[in-house]
């Protein structure tokens, strides 16, 4: 009987001992995510700008629709920006894209950091784009736009 029990115990140790250095199902498997919040976004759709406001010398809105506004956060360094009356915003096939995309005044290009939806406080603020204010699309340079094709080569007559 004292094998039997020694045996058991073994057995006993080797089964905690695998159940502490196994992960429990709860860390196998993947928790789900926290969604992005809803006001923020990695990229956004642009086809025209509308025209845009300085905030300050990080962060201006942005229209891309008549009634679209986007908060853009930029880098530091972006002095200048509320004296701007003219920016460019590049963009990769129509997309403004967070990180890679930035926002050019003069000499100076700052990289955008955040695209939000501005707070209801900020919307009523600036409901329209300041007049006077031009914001133009900067397509990249290697970015391969896919031109459209005459009515001849596309088979049509």
């Amino acid at each position: 009987m004292p094998r039997a029990t020694s045996l058991l115990l073994a057995v006993s140790a080797s089964l905690a001992l695998l159940a502490s250095a196994t992960p429990s199902l709860a860390q196998v498997t993947d928790e789900p995510q926290t969604p992005p919040s809803a006001s923020s976004r990695q990229q956004i759709r642009v086809a025209k700008l509308f025209g845009w406001q300085p905030l300050d010398d990080q962060n201006l809105l942005l229209w891309t629709g008549k009634e679209e506004v986007w908060q853009l956060s930029l880098s530091y360094g972006c002095d200048g920006l509320k004296r701007a009356r003219a920016i460019s915003v590049t963009t990769d096939r129509r997309h403004i894209k967070i990180g890679k995309d930035r926002v050019q005044l003069d000499d100076k290009r700052c990289t955008i950091l955040a695209l939000t939806l501005p707070d209801e406080k900020l919307k009523k603020r600036y409901s329209k784009a300041r007049k006077g204010y031009v914001a133009e699309l900067l397509p990249w340079p290697d970015a391969q736009e896919t031109p459209a094709l005459p009515p001849a080569a596309n088979g049509s007559a």
